[in-house]
C-alpha cells in the first residue's frame, strides 16, 4: 500500500474508532422527561427514540384526556431534549471540545465528497479541530 493510502486507512481506523466508542457510550443511556410536577413521565433512548410512558393513577383522575395528551407530548419533549443534550455531551468528550451534531454530519459528507472526487486522501481536519 502507498504512504497515502496508509494515511487514507489510518483516518478511516481512527474514524471508525470514534464512531465504536460513541455508540458505546450512547446505547448505555436513557434518560426521562417530565410533565405535571412527575405524573407524567417519559423514557427516552440517547437516540431521542421514546422507550416507555407512564401516567400516574392521579393524573388519569384529575385531568381530562385533552390536558393528559398535552402532557404526554411535553414530557416526551423533555425527555427528547435530554437525550439529545446526553449525545451531545458524549460527542464533545470523545472529539475534545464543543461539537454539534452539524459538525460531524458536515464532516462525514466532506469525506464522502473528497473520496467521491477521486481524492485519496482526507485532507481537510474536522471542524471542531479547526
Amino acid at each position: 500500500m502507498t504512504q497515502q493510502g496508509d494515511s487514507l486507512f489510518d483516518g478511516f481506523a481512527a474514524f471508525k474508532e470514534l464512531f465504536t466508542r460513541l455508540g458505546e457510550e450512547i446505547r448505555e443511556v436513557r434518560v426521562q422527561g417530565q410533565a405535571g410536577n412527575g405524573m407524567v413521565t417519559a423514557t427516552a433512548l440517547a437516540t431521542g427514540q421514546i422507550v416507555d410512558i407512564a401516567i400516574s393513577a392521579r393524573a388519569v383522575r384529575e385531568y381530562g384526556p385533552e390536558e393528559l395528551s398535552r402532557m404526554v407530548l411535553a414530557a416526551v419533549q423533555d425527555a427528547t431534549a435530554r437525550a439529545h443534550r446526553t449525545a451531545l455531551h458524549s460527542l464533545e468528550g470523545i472529539v475534545g471540545g464543543p461539537a454539534s451534531y452539524q459538525d460531524l454530519l458536515d464532516y462525514v459528507d466532506g469525506i464522502n465528497e473528497e473520496l467521491g472526487s477521486g481524492s485519496t486522501a482526507m485532507r481537510t481536519p474536522p471542524p471542531w479541530r479547526r
